[in-house]
């Protein structure tokens, strides 16, 4: 039973795991230089040292000649290293630059609409962002005016100048001016912690779009590379019927020549130039599409054998 073979969604999902690996590896290696970039140092002066006690021997010279054996070690264990990791990350650049599948236009549309969804997503929690942004924060100043005025109003019946019974009055206003600033702090201490959630959250579906679009390009060039190979194969078999149609005018128009001269003047195309057709560029198969002087003469050839071969004379 043949294995049956892997869909748009698993070859894109390989490919993301490889692209992954790839740049995680990129990473590693760009640190991994900068430490033996380090380790190259250390190694350089360990071995200037050593030299420098070579010449003056003293107690601490075999310690010296113990530290510049390390640092050389060292130098070649991460040289070693780098050099594995190399080789890894461009095996893993060449698996998932061959990684291909067929790619229907079906399948990319079906993938389109989990990209389309995608965005939606993202538009949504941008909107709803947005509106959390707007929000107002906790206004305080109606608070201070009541305070501001009760101060006033303790001040007049201290004096003498109000009834006791405005400052109750006063009082009540206030309080329910402090419960409503500490529900509105309340309210945006819990705002705070929404944005924080779809801040996350708008963060986590820019990626996924960011993902699927970097997907959808790759179908995409799978697509367009599968047909431009089927078309390829069209233009070399169209190319090949050409010229083979092209040779053998040449061979009957020689071989007219050979019978009727004359009539031969009207339909001779020996001179005309070489018959070409244009490379298609590196994606496509190169092979010389030219026409040449052997190539018709071989098709004059070929129309005296066959003449020949149905037992007819040809003049001398």
């Amino acid at each position: 039973m043949s294995k049956k073979p892997p869909t748009l969604a698993e070859t894109l999902a390989r490919f993301e795991a490889l692209s992954t690996e790839h740049s995680a590896l990129v990473a590693e290696i760009e640190t991994l230089n900068q430490e033996i970039a380090t380790a190259r140092s250390t190694a350089r002066a360990t071995r200037d040292a050593a030299i420098a006690a070579s010449q003056s021997p003293g107690k601490h010279a075999d310690e010296i000649e113990r530290k510049r054996h390390a640092a050389d070690r060292a130098l070649l264990d991460l040289e070693s290293r780098l050099k594995e990791l190399s080789i890894r990350r461009d095996e893993l650049f060449n698996t998932r630059h061959a990684l291909r599948c067929p790619a229907t236009l079906a399948e990319i549309r079906e993938h389109q609409s989990h990209l389309v969804v995608a965005r939606a997503e993202v538009a949504n929690l941008e909107e709803r962002l947005a509106a959390v942004n707007d929000a107002p924060p906790p206004d305080s100043s109606g608070l201070e005016a009541i305070e501001a005025e009760l101060s006033e109003g303790l001040v007049k019946v201290e004096l003498g100048e109000a009834a006791p019974s405005i400052v109750k009055d006063l009082e009540a206003r206030r309080d329910k001016a402090r419960r409503d600033l500490e529900a509105a702090r309340a309210e945006r201490s819990r705002v705070e912690l929404l944005k924080r959630g779809l801040e996350t959250r708008l963060a986590g579906a820019r990626a996924e779009v960011e993902r699927l679009e970097a997907a959808h390009k790759v179908a995409l060039t799978w697509h367009l590379l599968n047909e431009i190979e089927a078309v390829d194969t069209e233009y070399h078999a169209a190319g090949d019927q050409l010229h083979a149609a092209y040779a053998r005018l040449h061979g009957l128009s020689r071989t007219l020549a050979r019978v009727d001269r004359g009539r031969a003047n009207g339909v001779d195309i020996s001179h005309h130039d070489l018959l070409t057709l244009p490379n298609l560029g590196r994606f496509v198969d190169t092979r010389d599409r030219r026409d040449s002087h052997e190539a018709r003469a071989r098709a004059s050839q070929l129309e005296r054998e066959r003449l020949a071969s149905a037992g007819i004379e040809l003049p001398a």
